[in-house]
């Protein structure tokens, strides 16, 4: 850990930026095991402590990609099952005055959008929550990477290498 200032004055562009907040996080990790140290923390309480002060944003940060298929829920089905919320596309159902009103016989909710905008809009929910997804992924596979090499150098089974 103390070559760390060497190796980062030696990289450029994006390498430096990710180099300097990898030292600093490798620095709050440190201080996080000295003061778990000092106070003889066991595991179970510093996961505690962790998850008490990280876990809610963690979580939520994890299930945002989620959110993405409440749309499809509760607005699309198959052709024989109806969705949970169903719209009404028939013309015969509303009436030809000025203010658009539905029929009471059907068990639908009228449509105020045209189905076009409402495929537009399923078409832009699945791209937008599945770049999020995979952002998602590729953060978590970045802290845990990130995580795995403090945990080396910290054994010092590997020597960091000025590159």
């Amino acid at each position: 850990m103390k070559n760390y200032n060497r190796r980062y004055s030696q990289k450029k562009g994006l390498s430096k930026l990710d180099c300097y907040y990898e030292k600093k996080i490798f620095d709050k990790f440190q201080n996080i095991c000295e003061l778990a140290k000092k106070a003889n923390y066991d595991k179970k309480r510093c996961k505690k402590l962790f998850f008490k002060k990280y876990g809610i944003g963690l979580i939520l940060f994890i299930l945002l990609p989620l959110l993405g298929f409440i749309f499809p829920i509760l607005f699309w089905s198959e052709e024989d099952k109806p969705a949970l919320i169903n719209f009404c596309t028939e013309e015969k159902h509303a009436q030809s005055s000025s203010r658009r009103t539905h029929d009471h016989t059907c068990n639908c909710y009228p449509l105020l959008i045209s189905e076009k905008a409402l495929l537009v809009i399923d078409r832009f929910n699945t791209v937008f929550f599945a770049i999020i997804a995979i952002i998602n992924a590729a953060i978590i596979i970045h802290v845990l990477i990130k995580v795995l090499k403090y945990e080396r150098l910290n054994s010092k089974k590997v020597k960091m290498r000025i590159q």
